[in-house]
């Protein structure tokens, strides 16, 4: 169970939502919330799979998508879930199955574990394994290569709103609709419906009479079909029109950087056996040259989009990525504000995500960094400029020579992505060193400044930040000035400088990204202006990337699409100087 410190805000503003008050009755759990039980009594196994899994004809229509997409209206213990992964295992489709799951209301780990000490369904140890935390956010979690879970804690309307995704199908399955009528409204149907593809198929234990005249004037047709067990009906329904699998057939890719964001792109697409080209050049003065990224949330005094979308990617960067290194953060700072800053965020969070060890020091512990020493799988080449032609994209070297040819094309070049399109980026000079410590160092260090200790007493430290400069000498008066603030962090210690590393950081004067879309441009996208949170984010953008280069449902929810967009600030200068305004 969660430990909390200090007294949490509201739940609207809180970054956390409640955990389900269960009472166990003997193996069913009851909702005293809801006044309602989870599944009839006994194992649901078989009654999960009959009103579920079984209306949506998985073997026919996942034959031969490329992505089949689920919605389930309440997560609950995760059944429906690890049923419809097995079952899609078992029919051995090669297409991605994207299951989306909403709760507003999240289990225990504790009750968990003791459902699935009593019930046994394949890949529970998995669920109990990557389970998140109760963060009022997202989650991205891939079971298999084709298998990805989209679990969002959040109630259903706003989860709904902002839900980025033409859906195939739709489990309801949130308790009786007269006792949970946050979920059981038109107001929900009615962003069910605009989520549906034609054709689309729903079905719920519930026939209540109110809630098929909801689902019928929303614009869904429905009928009554064989319940289970001693439950005779059961719901079944359809949007009308043709359904048709999604199918993108394997487009060409190219992506042009090699540094954090253009790795996470390339991981994302590859992942999808998609025809994938990196191209890059050994720049040496790169941000990502740096050999070791600190990986961990940035967060504010209160919940905004922006902190939860870094809570969603410094999850997801940590999640089955072979170059994170797991390790605990302490963070503390001389600055009293920025002090008191930290322990207002701090307590706001359980103990098995920030502890307060006093009032000067605060622990991470879902941390860790991010190592650049990946395989260099890409060709070597310096691009000059890229063309849209003849349906493709053109991409060219310095010398006007053609490197390839593709139907799909990523900027993530970081500050260097300007050279190639109009892109509103600020540069941010950093120097950083690699020393050798004569004391051994096991966790990071941050605050007023970074120290991400390697191997053999190696360390990272850094990093020094000017904006607007460009200057790629490093500094003899920035390597004292980060040596002796080490030296005032771990007193007694005489690091000795093995490398120095100056890197050109690409930054935005709101401090988020530019990912998605290029505006007026066919299959364009932009990846870059992280600023010196890319390694944290830029994974999670990389799948948003790949989310739209293959019409699947996005890992960004609308409103972080419009938060990250590449034209939001043309739109909020043309918001602010419009006629009329002062």
């Amino acid at each position: 169970m969660l430990t909390l410190k200090g007294r949490l805000p509201q739940v609207s503003s809180s970054y956390l939502l409640d955990y389900a008050d269960i009472d166990w009755q003997q193996q069913t759990p009851y909702s005293r919330r809801h006044q309602d039980i989870y599944w009839s009594r006994g194992n649901p196994i078989d009654e999960k799979a009959h009103v579920f899994i079984d209306q949506h004809r998985l073997a026919e229509r996942g034959r031969n998508a490329s992505q089949f997409t689920i919605v389930e209206t309440g997560f609950g213990f995760g059944n429906n879930f690890l049923l419809t992964a097995s079952r899609w295992r078992n029919l051995k489709h090669r297409g991605i199955l994207n299951y989306i799951a909403i709760e507003n209301s999240p289990v225990s780990p504790s009750d968990l574990s003791r459902h699935y000490e009593m019930v046994r369904i394949e890949y529970s140890d998995w669920l109990l394994e990557h389970y998140p935390l109760p963060l009022n956010t997202s989650f991205v979690l891939w079971l298999e290569d084709n298998i990805r879970l989209l679990l969002i804690f959040d109630n259903a309307t706003s989860a709904l709103e902002n839900l980025s995704a033409k859906v195939d199908a739709w489990y309801l399955d949130g308790f009786s609709p007269a006792k949970n009528t946050d979920l059981w409204n038109p107001r929900v149907y009615g962003r069910i419906f605009s989520r549906s593809k034609p054709g689309a198929t729903l079905s719920t234990y519930t026939v209540a009479g109110q809630v098929r005249q909801d689902l019928g004037n929303a614009g869904f047709t429905t009928s009554k079909i064989s319940g289970f067990g001693a439950k005779a009906e059961m719901l079944a329904g359809c949007k009308p029109g043709n359904w048709e699998a999604t199918n993108v057939a394997g487009p060409t890719v190219a992506v042009i950087g090699s540094g954090v964001a253009g790795m996470g792109c390339t991981e994302a697409l590859k992942r999808r056996n998609l025809d994938v080209e990196q191209i890059s050049y050994k720049d040496p003065n790169a941000a990502s040259n740096i050999p070791q990224f600190a990986v961990y949330p940035q967060l504010g005094a209160n919940k905004e989009r922006r902190y939860q979308f870094s809570l969603t990617a410094s999850a997801y960067t940590q999640h089955r990525n072979p170059l994170f290194h797991w390790a605990m953060l302490r963070w503390h700072s001389a600055n009293s504000v920025r002090q008191k800053r930290m322990l207002r965020i701090a307590q706001q969070f359980p103990d098995e995500f920030i502890r307060c060890p006093d009032q000067k020091e605060i622990h991470f512990l879902q941390s860790g960094w991010l190592s650049t020493a990946a395989e260099e799988d890409y060709h070597r080449a310096k691009v000059g400029s890229i063309k849209f032609c003849e349906n493709q994209w053109q991409v060219s070297d310095d010398g006007m020579n053609l490197i390839t040819q593709v139907d799909h094309l990523v900027i993530a070049a970081g500050i260097r992505s300007s050279a190639l399109i109009d892109a509103p980026l600020i540069p941010v000079r950093g120097q950083a060193l690699t020393v050798r410590l004569d004391k051994h160092l096991s966790d990071m260090m941050d605050g007023d400044l970074i120290v991400i200790p390697a191997t053999d007493r190696l360390a990272t430290v850094g990093s020094t930040f000017e904006h607007n400069s460009i200057d790629p000498d490093p500094r003899s008066s920035e390597t004292s000035s980060l040596l002796d603030s080490l030296r005032h962090l771990l007193p007694g210690s005489s690091p000795e400088v093995l490398s120095v590393y100056v890197g050109i950081r690409a930054a935005t004067r709101d401090r988020l990204p530019l990912v998605g879309l290029v505006p007026g441009h066919q299959r364009l996208y932009l990846c870059t202006g992280f600023g010196s949170h890319g390694a944290t984010n830029s994974r999670l953008c990389g799948e948003f990337i790949a989310n739209l280069i293959c019409d699947e449902p996005a890992a960004l929810n609308r409103a972080q699409q419009a938060m990250l967009a590449i034209d939001r600030f043309q739109l909020r200068d043309s918001r602010k100087y419009s006629p009329g305004k002062s």
